[in-house]
């Protein structure tokens, strides 16, 4: 469930602890799955955590990646084509909820 990153710490360690109502470090890990996409299964496999704050932080957390890439994508183009074009990717289509 671990995935490289500057800590070396995993999501499932970042997302644990505190109160259950807060973010906790959830944008840290925003951040990061942003900065590599390649992260999103490793935040995927927090939904298997038997902590049900680190599985509510993970749904925060993907609501918050798809948030930030729309926000991006709306602000770069004007057209909807490339906007559609653009939202064909693994996390968007539904990928995660095939699995």
């Amino acid at each position: 469930m671990s995935h490289p990153k500057k800590s070396d710490e995993a999501f499932e360690d970042m997302l644990s602890g505190g109160h259950h109502n807060s973010l906790g470090r959830t944008v840290e890990v925003v951040d990061i799955i942003l900065g590599d996409k390649g992260a999103l299964d490793a935040l995927f496999a927090c939904y298997d955590s038997p902590d049900e704050t680190v599985r509510l932080r993970t749904s925060s957390a993907f609501k918050r990646v798809l948030e930030r890439i729309l926000i991006g994508l709306l602000t770069m183009s004007t057209d909807s084509t490339t906007v559609f074009h653009a939202l064909d990717s693994p996390l968007l289509n539904g990928h995660y909820l095939k699995s």
